[in-house]
């Protein structure tokens, strides 16, 4: 369970890629407005949870932002890094 008051930073995935990376203090909530968007997304990982610091949570975001970006589409086994480098867990459903 994600700790009330902390931020969590994740990815949305479409085929095994990434196509969007997030920040918020409410993952439940967040998910749910992702679905009802434009957003086409398959599954979503949670990388980093309970981090106390909103400033902390949005450094996170912007670095994978950053990584990704440098790479683009030519990263094939992103969630490689995000097994190696990230704790994360995999839910289908919120």
């Amino acid at each position: 369970m994600i700790k009330r008051g902390s931020y969590t930073v994740y990815a949305l995935i479409l085929n095994k890629e990434p196509v969007y990376i997030g920040m918020t203090s409410n993952l439940k909530s967040r998910i749910n407005q992702h679905r009802k968007s434009d957003k086409v997304f398959d599954s979503f990982y949670i990388i980093e949870s309970r981090i106390p610091d909103k400033k902390q949570a949005l450094a996170v975001e912007r670095t994978l932002i950053k990584f990704i970006s440098a790479f683009g589409r030519e990263v094939y086994n992103t969630q490689a890094f995000f097994h190696l480098y990230y704790k994360h867990e995999m839910l289908n459903n919120v």
